[in-house]
């Protein structure tokens, strides 16, 4: 996913983002992280520090029909629920 904005939301947004969480893992900050399920993403949390569950989100608006419907995001938090 790429626009959160008119600039967009590259790689190295996505990036920093993930170093920001990791920082604040370390500072023992609670987190849960809802976002699109890309390799990237997996990637970033493969730490073992982080659960990593597969959800399905419902999307009704998308401009290719075809990809409306249910879509499969993560959720990762650093503590056990």
């Amino acid at each position: 996913f790429t626009s959160y904005n008119k600039d967009g939301f590259s790689y190295a947004d996505h990036a920093r983002l993930a170093q920001a969480i990791h920082r604040a893992t370390d500072r023992g900050v609670k987190i849960i992280y809802m976002g699109s399920k890309t390799s990237a993403t997996l990637d970033f949390f493969k730490d073992k520090r982080y659960n990593i569950h597969t959800v399905l989100m419902k999307r009704s608006i998308n401009s290719k029909a075809h990809k409306r419907g249910k879509i499969e995001e993560v959720c990762i938090t650093n503590y056990v629920a």
